[in-house]
């Protein structure tokens, strides 16, 4: 559970220093030291959208995420779960940096973390990356052909190399051509450069950096 002020609260240094916001939509009136424009650009920069996105998302997948409070203990809202999953992916940070920004626990991180990724897995899935019918094939071939002029072309298909931390007793598994320990994400596109298909692979792939980044 969170304590005292959250991290974009915070009067360090750090990049969460002038994100004056608080999720919990605090009613009181308060000073404000930066421009409502400024702080508006200093969400997007936190979470990589802005807060209308972040509470568009938190609605579709709070059911998943929410937690029943506890007599001894308030549970970890849904909004702060959403957060710190969100910051994670923005910045790919440490659990433990995380931990300490947060003020919550290495295992609590990880667990929220991997929790909110299958949410939004979940409730995502189905609308933004369909699986591939005959229909989303013939659209994506006449995109190709009259944007591109590459013509009997479906998708593009490329990997990405994804630099971790060499795993324990894994030898040279992990090791690739390039000479450092990597994991390779393989995606489809369509012609308007978005991803194609349900990747259960691409998912199970980013899991496995997930868990290799606790470790660092």
């Amino acid at each position: 559970m969170l304590s005292g002020r959250l991290p974009w609260e915070s009067d360090s240094s750090d990049d969460e220093a002038l994100l004056l916001f608080s999720l919990n939509n605090n009613n009181k009136q308060k000073r404000k030291w930066v421009h409502e424009v400024n702080m508006e650009r200093k969400k997007f920069e936190y979470f990589r959208m802005g807060m209308k996105q972040f509470d568009q998302l938190l609605s579709i997948i709070k059911k998943d995420i929410e937690k029943k409070e506890l007599n001894l203990r308030e549970s970890i809202t849904a909004e702060e779960r959403l957060a710190v999953c969100l910051r994670f992916l923005a910045t790919g940070n440490s659990f433990r940096s995380l931990a300490f920004n947060y003020r919550m626990g290495r295992s609590t991180i990880s667990n929220i973390v991997e929790e909110v990724c299958e949410a939004l897995w979940k409730n995502l899935q189905p609308i933004v990356m369909p699986d591939p019918n005959e229909e989303i094939w013939r659209a994506s071939e006449k995109v190709f052909k009259e944007k591109w002029n590459f013509p009997h072309c479906v998708a593009a298909i490329d990997g990405k190399h994804v630099r971790v931390k060499a795993p324990a007793h894994k030898g040279s598994e992990f090791f690739n051509y390039k000479k450092y320990h990597s994991v390779v994400l393989l995606a489809l596109v369509d012609g308007n450069k978005m991803l194609l298909g349900n990747m259960e692979e691409l998912v199970m792939q980013v899991c496995i950096v997930t868990a290799l980044l606790e470790n660092v």
